[in-house]
C-alpha cells in the first residue's frame, strides 16, 4: 500500500499520485488481498477443526466457533502477552539484545545506517516495517519474539549492502587514489562478512548442537520401559511423557518397531505389528498410578520389570524355565515357589544407562496360593552381604511393597494362581549380595504380624 500510495513520477508529485490510486479500488482491494493470504491458514484450520473434532485437543467445546476462537487465543498466549504490555522490564536479558548478538554488531548498525541509502519510499518502507516487528517483538518479549524477528534480519542484511553499494559509488566518483580505495572496500567487506559468518557459525555451533546433552531427558520416560526388555509384539499403556518418547524413539530412533505405546484403554491408531501374532498387553506403573482403573478385574497383573507390569488375560499356572524352583510356605495358604535374578538395563547405550537411576539389582519372586487368601499381605526383600544387611550412607537397603508394585493385593488372587513379583534396589558399586531374607507380614492395629520370613542364598549373584 505504501508504494502504490505513495509512488511518484516525474510529471504528478506524489499527493496527486495518493488521489489517482484512490480512484482504482481494485488495485487497492488486491493490495489488501495479497497482504491478508496469511489469514488463509485459520481458515483451514478452521475447517479441518470442523471436519475433524477429534483434532481439537483435550476439552468439550459446544461448537466449532467457540473452539476456534479459543484456539486463536490460547491460554499460553496471553499469559505471555499480559506482562508484555506492562512497562515492567522494558527490556530483558534478551530483547533487544539477542538481534546484535545474533546479527554481529557491523551488520545490526550497518543494515540501520545503509537502509538511508535506499531512497526515500525504500528507506520508510524497510524501517517501517523494523518498526513493526519492533514494536510486537516488544509486546511478545516474555514469549517467542525471537521467532518473530527473525524475519527482519533479511532487512538488517539489505540495508548492510546498500551502505556498503553507497561507500563503493561515492568513492568511485573521486580522484584516482580514492577510487582505487573502492577495490579495498569492495573485497574488505567480503572478507568481514566471511568473517562474521565464520564467527557467528563457531559461535552457535555448539547451541544448535543437541546431541547427548545432560539436560536431554525427554526421552528417559521410554528409555526406562525399554529397560525392562518387555516381550514383542506388545502393546504398553503409557502415560503422556511415556508414550511421546516410546513414539519418537521407534519412528526416529527405530527402535522398538514392534511395541506401541497408547493411553490406558484406548486401542492403538494401527496394529502393532502386520502379521498374525499374540501381542502382549503391557501397562506401565506410572500409567496405572494415573487410571487405576486399568487393572481391571479380568486381568492377571505379573511384574514384568522395575517400570512394566504385565497384564495377563488368565492366570499364570506354570513356572518358566528359567526359574530356580522353591517350597517355602508362608503360612498355610501362601508358598515362595520359585525365583530369579532380572537383568538391570543391560541393553541401553551407555550414557543413558549411566544417566537413569534404574535399579542395580532385581529379583523376581513367584508365589502360589493354595486357597483365597483373606488378607492383604506386603514383602519385604533385604538382599544380605556376609549374613548383614546392606547399608549405604546410614540406611539399610531393603524394599517393601505389596506384590506386582501394590497393584494386585493377595486378597485378589485366585487359588493356585502364580504371581511373579519383582523388587529392585540400587546397590553400592562392587557390592554382590550373598544371600537375600524374604518377609511376609500384614499391618495389624498395633503394628505389624510376620507370617514367615527366610533366608535364601544366591548361589549365582
Amino acid at each position: 500500500l505504501w508504494f502504490i500510495f505513495f509512488r511518484r513520477t516525474e510529471t504528478a508529485p506524489a499527493r496527486l499520485m495518493l488521489l489517482h490510486s484512490l480512484r482504482r479500488p481494485p488495485l487497492v482491494i488486491a493490495a489488501i488481498g495479497a497482504a491478508l493470504l496469511p489469514l488463509l491458514s485459520y481458515v483451514y484450520i478452521y475447517i479441518r477443526g470442523a471436519q475433524h473434532p477429534e483434532w481439537r485437543g483435550a476439552g468439550q467445546w459446544p461448537s466449532t466457533w467457540v473452539w476456534f476462537l479459543q484456539f486463536i487465543t490460547i491460554q499460553q498466549g496471553r499469559d505471555e502477552l499480559a506482562p508484555g504490555l506492562a512497562a515492567q522490564n522494558f527490556f530483558t536479558a534478551e530483547f533487544p539484545a539477542l538481534m546484535w548478538q545474533e546479527l554481529t554488531w557491523p551488520i545490526f548498525l550497518g543494515g540501520l545506517l545503509g537502509l538511508l541509502c535506499l531512497g526515500r519510499r525504500r528507506a520508510i518502507f524497510l524501517g517501517g516495517t523494523l518498526l513493526i516487528y519492533l514494536i510486537f517483538s516488544w509486546g511478545y518479549r516474555f514469549g517467542n519474539w525471537f521467532q518473530v524477528i527473525i524475519p527482519a534480519y533479511p532487512i538488517f542484511v539489505i540495508g548492510f549492502a546498500a551502505g556498503i553499494t553507497k561507500v563503493v559509488e561515492l568513492t568511485e566518483k573521486r580522484s584516482f587514489v580514492i577510487r582505487h580505495s573502492s577495490f579495498v572496500i569492495r573485497w574488505g567487506s567480503a572478507f568481514l562478512l566471511i568473517g562474521l559468518l565464520a564467527y557467528r557459525f563457531s559461535a552457535s555451533l555448539p547451541e544448535a548442537n543437541q546431541r547427548n546433552r545432560p539436560g536431554d531427558t525427554g526421552l528417559d520416560p521410554g528409555w526406562a520401559l525399554l529397560a525392562d526388555q518387555p516381550a514383542t509384539p506388545a502393546l504398553i499403556f503409557t502415560d503422556f511423557e511415556e508414550q511421546v518418547a516410546l513414539q519418537y524413539l521407534r519412528s526416529v530412533w527405530g527402535l522398538a518397531p514392534e511395541i506401541a505405546a497408547v493411553a490406558p484403554g484406548q486401542p492403538p491408531s494401527q496394529p502393532v505389528v502386520d502379521h498374525d501374532a499374540l501381542v502382549l498387553t503391557y501397562a506401565s506403573r506410572r500409567a496405572v498410578a494415573a487410571a487405576p482403573e486399568t487393572i481391571t478385574a479380568a486381568v492377571h497383573p505379573q511384574a514384568a520389570g522395575e517400570q512394566l507390569i504385565a497384564l495377563w488375560p488368565v492366570p499364570r499356572l506354570d513356572l518358566p524355565a528359567t526359574v530356580k524352583p522353591l517350597a517355602l510356605k508362608f503360612g498355610d495358604q501362601l508358598e515362595l515357589v520359585g525365583w530369579e535374578r532380572v537383568s538391570t538395563g543391560d541393553t541401553l547405550p551407555p550414557p543413558v544407562a549411566a544417566r537413569l537411576p534404574l535399579a542395580t539389582w532385581q529379583v523376581a519372586l513367584y508365589w502360589q496360593a493354595s486357597t483365597l487368601l483373606p488378607e492383604d499381605y506386603t514383602v519385604s526383600v533385604r538382599p544380605l552381604v556376609g549374613g548383614a544387611l546392606i547399608n549405604e550412607n546410614g540406611e539399610n537397603l531393603i524394599q517393601d511393597h505389596q506384590p506386582v508394585w501394590g497393584v494386585y493385593p493377595t486378597r485378589r488372587w485366585q487359588s493356585g494362581e502364580i504371581v511373579r513379583d519383582v523388587y529392585a534396589l540400587r546397590l553400592p558399586e562392587g557390592v554382590a549380595p550373598e544371600a537375600m531374607q524374604v518377609v511376609v507380614y500384614r499391618a495389624t492395629e498395633d503394628g505389624f504380624e510376620n507370617l514367615a520370613d527366610y533366608v535364601i542364598p544366591l548361589l549365582n549373584p
